[in-house]
Protein backbone atom coordinates (compact mmCIF):
# COMPACT_ATOMS: atom_id res chain seq x y z
CA UNK A 1 0.00 0.00 0.00
CA UNK A 2 2.82 2.44 0.81
CA UNK A 3 4.54 1.69 -2.51
CA UNK A 4 1.28 2.38 -4.31
CA UNK A 5 0.97 5.73 -2.52
CA UNK A 6 4.57 6.61 -3.49
CA UNK A 7 3.78 5.82 -7.13
CA UNK A 8 0.60 7.85 -6.89
CA UNK A 9 2.63 10.86 -5.69
CA UNK A 10 4.87 10.58 -8.76
CA UNK A 11 1.90 10.24 -11.12
CA UNK A 12 0.08 13.13 -9.49
CA UNK A 13 3.20 15.28 -9.88
CA UNK A 14 3.37 14.38 -13.57
CA UNK A 15 -0.32 15.27 -13.95
CA UNK A 16 0.13 18.62 -12.19
CA UNK A 17 3.15 19.50 -14.32
CA UNK A 18 1.40 18.54 -17.54
CA UNK A 19 -1.53 20.84 -16.76
CA UNK A 20 0.85 23.55 -17.97
CA UNK A 21 0.69 23.31 -21.77
CA UNK A 22 4.17 24.83 -22.15
CA UNK A 23 5.73 21.91 -20.24
CA UNK A 24 6.77 18.62 -21.78
CA UNK A 25 7.82 15.75 -19.56
CA UNK A 26 10.18 12.79 -19.78
CA UNK A 27 10.03 10.02 -17.15
CA UNK A 28 13.37 8.82 -15.75
CA UNK A 29 15.24 10.47 -18.61
CA UNK A 30 18.65 9.29 -17.47
CA UNK A 31 17.68 5.62 -17.43
CA UNK A 32 16.90 3.10 -14.76
CA UNK A 33 19.61 1.11 -13.08
CA UNK A 34 22.31 3.69 -13.76
CA UNK A 35 22.30 5.05 -10.22
CA UNK A 36 19.97 7.50 -8.62
CA UNK A 37 18.68 10.18 -10.93
CA UNK A 38 15.68 12.49 -11.07
CA UNK A 39 12.19 11.16 -11.77
CA UNK A 40 11.39 13.65 -14.53
CA UNK A 41 12.98 16.06 -16.95
CA UNK A 42 10.70 18.98 -17.72
CA UNK A 43 11.12 21.25 -20.74
CA UNK A 44 9.53 24.69 -20.73
CA UNK A 45 8.80 26.27 -24.12
CA UNK A 46 11.10 23.74 -25.84
CA UNK A 47 14.29 25.44 -24.64
CA UNK A 48 14.49 25.58 -20.83
CA UNK A 49 14.90 22.24 -19.05
CA UNK A 50 14.92 21.30 -15.40
CA UNK A 51 14.90 18.07 -13.42
CA UNK A 52 12.24 17.05 -10.93
CA UNK A 53 12.70 14.54 -8.14
CA UNK A 54 9.53 13.51 -6.27
CA UNK A 55 9.27 12.26 -2.72
CA UNK A 56 6.15 11.50 -0.76
CA UNK A 57 6.00 12.77 2.81
CA UNK A 58 3.96 10.22 4.67
CA UNK A 59 1.46 11.23 7.27
CA UNK A 60 3.06 10.67 10.68
CA UNK A 61 0.97 13.06 12.69
CA UNK A 62 -1.25 11.41 15.26
CA UNK A 63 -5.00 11.43 14.96
CA UNK A 64 -6.75 13.18 17.83
CA UNK A 65 -9.62 10.65 17.60
CA UNK A 66 -12.32 13.28 17.06
CA UNK A 67 -14.20 12.72 13.82
CA UNK A 68 -13.98 15.74 11.56
CA UNK A 69 -11.16 17.33 13.54
CA UNK A 70 -7.82 17.96 11.85
CA UNK A 71 -4.95 15.68 12.92
CA UNK A 72 -2.51 16.88 15.57
CA UNK A 73 0.51 18.55 14.01
CA UNK A 74 4.01 18.90 15.45
CA UNK A 75 5.88 21.42 13.28
CA UNK A 76 9.29 20.64 14.79
CA UNK A 77 9.00 16.89 14.21
CA UNK A 78 7.60 17.37 10.69
CA UNK A 79 10.34 19.92 9.94
CA UNK A 80 12.97 17.36 10.92
CA UNK A 81 11.27 14.82 8.62
CA UNK A 82 11.31 17.32 5.75
CA UNK A 83 15.00 18.08 6.36
CA UNK A 84 15.63 14.32 6.29
CA UNK A 85 13.87 14.06 2.91
CA UNK A 86 15.92 16.92 1.47
CA UNK A 87 19.18 15.52 2.85
CA UNK A 88 18.47 12.11 1.36
CA UNK A 89 17.65 13.57 -2.07
CA UNK A 90 20.52 16.05 -2.49
CA UNK A 91 22.79 13.43 -4.05
CA UNK A 92 20.26 13.01 -6.90
CA UNK A 93 20.62 16.65 -7.98
CA UNK A 94 22.56 16.71 -11.23
CA UNK A 95 25.30 19.27 -11.91
CA UNK A 96 24.99 22.10 -14.44
CA UNK A 97 21.18 21.96 -14.44
CA UNK A 98 18.16 23.29 -12.57
CA UNK A 99 16.88 20.73 -10.06
CA UNK A 100 13.56 20.83 -8.23
CA UNK A 101 12.56 18.58 -5.35
CA UNK A 102 8.78 18.07 -5.13
CA UNK A 103 7.55 16.87 -1.75
CA UNK A 104 4.01 15.49 -1.97
CA UNK A 105 2.58 15.49 1.56
CA UNK A 106 -0.12 13.01 2.53
CA UNK A 107 -2.10 15.76 4.26
CA UNK A 108 -2.51 19.47 3.60
CA UNK A 109 -1.62 20.19 7.24
CA UNK A 110 2.01 19.66 6.22
CA UNK A 111 1.83 22.86 4.18
CA UNK A 112 1.87 24.74 7.48
CA UNK A 113 5.60 23.97 7.63
CA UNK A 114 7.94 26.93 7.21
CA UNK A 115 10.00 25.46 4.37
CA UNK A 116 12.51 28.34 4.41
CA UNK A 117 13.14 27.80 8.11
CA UNK A 118 13.59 24.04 7.59
CA UNK A 119 16.12 24.70 4.83
CA UNK A 120 18.00 27.31 6.89
CA UNK A 121 18.28 24.86 9.79
CA UNK A 122 19.60 22.15 7.47
CA UNK A 123 22.17 24.56 6.07
CA UNK A 124 23.20 25.65 9.58
CA UNK A 125 23.74 22.04 10.60
CA UNK A 126 26.16 21.66 7.69
CA UNK A 127 27.93 24.92 8.50
CA UNK A 128 28.33 23.77 12.11
CA UNK A 129 29.87 20.52 10.81
CA UNK A 130 27.34 18.25 12.50
CA UNK A 131 28.86 14.76 12.14
CA UNK A 132 25.48 12.96 12.14
CA UNK A 133 24.36 14.99 9.12
CA UNK A 134 27.38 14.00 7.06
CA UNK A 135 27.28 10.35 8.14
CA UNK A 136 23.56 9.93 7.50
CA UNK A 137 23.71 11.27 3.92
CA UNK A 138 27.27 10.19 3.05
CA UNK A 139 28.77 13.66 2.69
CA UNK A 140 32.48 13.90 3.45
CA UNK A 141 32.41 17.42 4.90
CA UNK A 142 30.65 20.79 4.57
CA UNK A 143 32.11 21.48 1.12
CA UNK A 144 30.77 18.16 -0.15
CA UNK A 145 27.32 18.95 1.30
CA UNK A 146 27.27 22.41 -0.27
CA UNK A 147 28.36 21.05 -3.64
CA UNK A 148 25.01 19.23 -3.78
CA UNK A 149 23.03 21.88 -1.90
CA UNK A 150 23.97 24.43 -4.58
CA UNK A 151 22.56 22.10 -7.25
CA UNK A 152 19.12 22.28 -5.62
CA UNK A 153 17.17 25.07 -7.32
CA UNK A 154 14.09 24.77 -5.14
CA UNK A 155 11.68 22.70 -3.08
CA UNK A 156 7.99 22.54 -3.93
CA UNK A 157 5.69 21.32 -1.16
CA UNK A 158 2.22 20.14 -2.23
CA UNK A 159 -0.47 17.94 -0.72
CA UNK A 160 -1.73 14.85 -2.52
CA UNK A 161 -5.12 13.76 -3.73
CA UNK A 162 -7.17 16.84 -3.08
CA UNK A 163 -7.58 20.42 -4.11
CA UNK A 164 -5.08 22.34 -2.11
CA UNK A 165 -6.24 25.01 0.26
CA UNK A 166 -4.51 27.40 2.59
CA UNK A 167 -0.77 27.62 2.08
CA UNK A 168 -0.34 24.84 -0.49
CA UNK A 169 1.52 24.80 -2.78
CA UNK A 170 4.65 26.26 -1.16
CA UNK A 171 7.72 26.97 -3.32
CA UNK A 172 11.05 27.62 -1.64
CA UNK A 173 13.76 28.89 -3.99
CA UNK A 174 17.43 28.40 -3.17
CA UNK A 175 19.20 31.73 -3.46
CA UNK A 176 22.56 29.94 -3.30
CA UNK A 177 21.95 27.68 -6.27
CA UNK A 178 24.14 27.90 -9.34
CA UNK A 179 21.08 27.33 -11.57
CA UNK A 180 18.02 29.27 -10.36
CA UNK A 181 14.54 28.60 -11.65
CA UNK A 182 13.36 31.43 -13.95
CA UNK A 183 10.51 33.61 -12.65
CA UNK A 184 7.93 32.28 -15.17
CA UNK A 185 8.56 28.71 -14.01
CA UNK A 186 8.28 29.77 -10.34
CA UNK A 187 4.94 31.43 -11.11
CA UNK A 188 3.64 28.24 -12.73
CA UNK A 189 4.82 26.05 -9.86
CA UNK A 190 3.09 28.25 -7.27
CA UNK A 191 -0.33 27.67 -8.91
Amino acid sequence: AEGFQDLRAELETAYLLLREKRFTLAYEPYGQGTGRGPDFAVTFRTRISFNVEVRRMRLSIRDNNDVGEPPLFDPQAEGRRMADIVGSKLSQMLPSMMNLLVIMADHQTMCELEVGQVMNQLKERAEQKEPQLFQRYSFRDPSDFFKYYQRLSGVLLRSTGQHETGKCPVLWVNHQTKHPLPAPICTILRR
